[in-house]
C-alpha cells in the first residue's frame, strides 16, 4: 500500500517527466527547426564573402614570404578603393604557414579553428549560465548557438574568415582560467591577443583597473615578447609598421564607411565630408574610457567578469579609429547577461524593468540579427542626403554600443565558471558520486 502511494506521488509530481524520451524528441525536432530558421536567416540577410578577409592575409603573407615587405602589399577593392594588410609583424610570423601552405589545407584549416573557438567559447560563456538555471547544456548550446550564429559580427566573421573568434579566445581562456586561477601565465593570452592585433590592448586596462598587476605585467612582457620575436625574423616588417603603417588607420577603407560603427566612424559621418576635428574624438574616447573601464572594475568588484569583460570589450569598440560591423563580437556576451538577468529576476523584477530588459534585448539582437545599418548605406558625401532620421538609422550600432555601455545589467556574484571540472573544453562528465560513510 504504502509502495502504491508512493509511486503515486512520484508519478504527479509535476516536475518528473511523464516521458522522457517523448520530450527528448520534441527538443530535438525543436532544434532543428531553429537551426533551419537560423540557416534561412544566415542565408537570407548574411553576406556570401568566401573568405575575403583571409584571402588577404594569405596573399599579403605569401608577397612576403617572396621577399617583399609585407605592408607594401596592395589589392583592388571595389568598396574602398584598395585594401592592403595592417596586421602587426606578429601576425605575419603566425599567418606564415597559411602562405606556405596549398589552398585547400590553409582554407580548412582556417575555417575548423574559427569553428573550434566559437564552439568553446561559448561553451564557456553559456555553460555556468545552463547550470545555474538547470538546462541541459547540450539543448541551450544547441539554442543559443543559433541565436549566436545569427547576429552580423559572427556570420561576417566566419564568412569574412576574420580572426576575431581567435583573440577572443585568448582573451576569454586567459581572464577566466589563468587570471582568475592566479596562474604564473596569467596575462600571457590578452598580451598575445595585442601582439597579433593591437585593439585587446583595451583588456590590459582592464587588468590594471582590475588590479591584477602580475597579469596585466605578464600581458605587457608577453606582448613586446612577441612582437621583439617578429622584428628577429623581418626587422624591415617591424620598422615598416612600428613608424608608419600603426598611424595610418585609412589603409583599411575609408573611415567614414558605414561599416566603421566605432566613435570616429560616427564623426566621420557627421562631419561628411569634412575632417572631424580630432579634439573632439579624443574628448569622446576619453570619456567612454573613463566611464567605461569605472563600470567594468565595478561589474568585477560585485562578482561579475563576463559584464566587466564585456564592457571593456564594447569600450574597445567604441574607442578604435576602425571597427567594423564584424567587430562587433561583445554583444554576444551582453545578450546572455540580459538574458539571464530576466530569467533569474522574472517574478520578482518590476514591470518597468521588465520593459527596459526587454527593449535593450531587442535592440541589442534585432538589428545585428538583421544587419540593420546596411539597410542606410551611403557613400561619402551623401551621409546627410536623406535628412535625420536616415542618418541615425545608419548609424544605429554605434547608438547600441553606447546603450550597452551605459545600462547593461551588472550581476552580483556570479561565477564565470562555476569551478567545475570541464570548464576548459565542452567535454560532458559525469557528476562525482557521493561517497559512501
Amino acid at each position: 500500500m504504502v509502495e502504491a502511494e508512493r509511486e503515486a506521488g512520484e508519478s504527479a509530481d509535476p516536475r518528473r517527466p511523464r516521458n522522457p524520451r517523448a520530450r527528448l524528441a520534441l527538443q530535438l525536432l525543436a532544434v532543428l527547426a531553429l537551426v533551419g530558421l537560423t540557416w534561412y536567416l544566415v542565408d537570407v540577410y548574411g553576406g556570401q564573402h568566401h573568405l575575403f578577409d583571409f584571402r588577404i592575409y594569405r596573399k599579403a603573407v605569401r608577397y612576403w614570404l617572396a621577399g617583399g615587405n609585407v605592408y607594401d602589399y596592395w589589392q583592388p577593392d571595389v568598396i574602398n578603393g584598395t585594401l592592403g594588410y595592417t596586421y602587426p609583424p606578429f601576425a605575419s610570423v603566425l599567418m606564415a604557414p597559411m602562405g606556405a601552405l596549398p589552398w585547400d589545407v590553409a582554407k580548412w584549416a582556417h575555417i575548423l579553428a574559427m569553428a573550434a573557438c566559437l564552439i568553446v567559447t561559448s561553451y564557456w560563456l553559456l555553460a555556468p549560465l545552463l547550470r545555474r538555471h538547470k538546462v541541459p547544456i547540450w539543448l541551450g548550446l544547441a539554442v543559443a548557438g543559433c541565436f549566436i550564429v545569427s547576429v552580423e559580427p559572427i556570420r561576417e566573421t566566419l564568412s569574412f574568415g576574420q580572426v576575431n573568434l581567435m583573440l577572443i579566445a585568448l582573451v576569454l581562456g586567459d581572464v577566466l582560467f589563468l587570471v582568475r586561477r592566479d596562474s604564473r601565465l596569467a596575462g600571457v593570452g590578452i598580451g598575445l591577443a595585442t601582439a597579433i592585433k593591437l585593439t585587446p590592448g583595451i583588456f590590459i586596462v582592464y587588468l590594471l583597473v582590475t588590479r591584477r598587476w602580475r597579469a596585466a605585467a605578464g600581458s605587457v612582457v608577453a606582448a613586446a615578447a612577441a612582437s621583439l620575436l617578429a622584428a628577429v625574423v623581418d626587422p624591415r616588417m617591424s620598422i615598416r609598421f612600428w613608424l608608419i603603417t600603426a598611424w595610418d588607420s585609412g589603409r583599411v577603407g575609408h573611415n567614414d564607411n558605414t561599416s566603421n560603427q566605432s566613435i570616429a566612424g560616427l564623426l566621420a559621418r557627421i562631419f561628411d565630408p569634412r575632417p572631424y576635428p580630432q579634439i573632439m574624438w579624443l574628448i569622446l574616447v576619453a570619456a567612454a574610457v573613463g566611464y567605461g573601464m569605472w563600470r567594468a572594475a565595478k561589474a568585477v568588484r560585485e562578482g561579475d567578469e563576463i559584464a566587466g569583460l564585456t564592457i571593456t570589450g564594447v569600450v574597445g569598440i567604441l574607442i578604435s579609429p576602425v571597427s567594423w560591423t564584424h567587430h562587433v563580437y561583445w554583444i554576444v556576451p551582453a545578450l546572455l547577461i540580459i538574458a539571464d538577468v530576466v530569467a533569474t529576476g522574472w517574478r520578482t523584477m518590476s514591470s518597468r524593468a521588465k520593459w527596459s530588459y526587454a527593449v535593450l534585448g531587442a535592440l541589442t539582437y534585432l538589428p545585428f540579427m538583421y544587419s540593420f545599418v546596411w539597410l542606410f548605406a551611403e557613400e561619402p558625401g551623401k551621409h546627410w542626403d536623406h535628412g535625420l532620421p536616415w542618418f541615425l538609422a545608419e548609424n544605429t550600432y554605434v547608438f547600441v554600443l553606447v546603450a550597452l555601455l551605459v545600462w547593461l545589467p551588472i550581476r552580483k556574484g556570479v561565477d564565470a565558471t562555476d569551478s567545475r571540472p570541464g570548464v576548459w573544453w565542452p567535454v560532458f562528465r559525469r557528476a562525482p558520486q557521493p561517497s559512501k560513510v
